[in-house]
């Protein structure tokens, strides 16, 4: 296995576990190849790298399509991003109600 398929092997089963937000695996990911926030916000078509900056510390979630579009920039496959995405917003949903993590 590749060094950056270790990469997001261990983190995929992180965020699986709970010990990272969707914000930190996107920017880990972004970082291992190579991709600064400006290149993956212009790749999206966003006029300003602020956009990935809010996502990567948990200010808000990208827009659930447009997940399909940064797995294809960053390589990654689409169902556990969606997984994992799924999870952390069931987690985020859970914490505002009081119902625990």
């Amino acid at each position: 296995m590749s060094l950056i398929g270790e990469i997001r092997k261990q983190e995929t089963e992180s965020l699986s576990a709970g010990m990272v937000t969707f914000g930190v695996y996107l920017k880990d990911i972004r970082k291992s190849v190579g991709a600064t926030q400006l290149m993956l916000a212009e790749e999206l078509g966003y006029t300003s790298p602020q956009f990935i900056s809010n996502y990567e510390r948990g200010l808000c979630y990208p827009a659930l399509n447009t997940i399909p579009k940064i797995c294809n920039i960053l390589g990654l496959e689409l169902e556990p991003v969606i997984n994992m995405y799924c999870s952390c917003k069931k987690m985020d949903y859970r914490e505002a109600l009081g119902l625990g993590a």
